[in-house]
């Protein structure tokens, strides 16, 4: 699997990691279950013709480290060029477009309501 860097969301993810380190006990089930919240919404953002690119997300732990920690992402190939692709592209689905991820990701109120409601204190 080819990963590539979009442009923006290393800074979504830095500031999302961020907030995320204040929640003490943080739990890998908040982390999973923060990461599935945010494929589900990249999926209803995500342009769709064939359904490929929706059926490709993933989420993950990833293991090692002290730290929990969860992968969200896409397998299909395009993944990072559909991603990228300008807004002025005529997407098939209504809502959907570029940055479908890094939307889903920037929705920090949400996420980290998830993982502080599933740490233990």
């Amino acid at each position: 699997m080819r990963q590539t860097r979009t442009a923006g969301l290393p800074r979504v993810i830095s500031k999302l990691n961020r907030e995320i380190r204040q929640i003490e006990g943080r739990t890998g089930a908040g982390m999973l279950e923060a990461g599935k919240f945010i494929e589900g919404e990249s999926n209803e953002l995500a342009p769709m013709e064939f359904g490929v690119l929706v059926n490709s997300s993933f989420t993950k732990e990833v293991i090692g480290g002290r730290q929990p920690i969860v992968a969200v992402g896409y397998t299909a190939e395009y993944a990072p060029f559909v991603h990228e692709m300008p807004a002025t592209n005529n997407f098939t689905k209504p809502g959907s477009g570029p940055k479908f991820l890094e939307r889903a990701a920037g929705n920090t109120r949400q996420i980290l309501a998830i993982i502080a409601r599933r740490a233990k204190f």
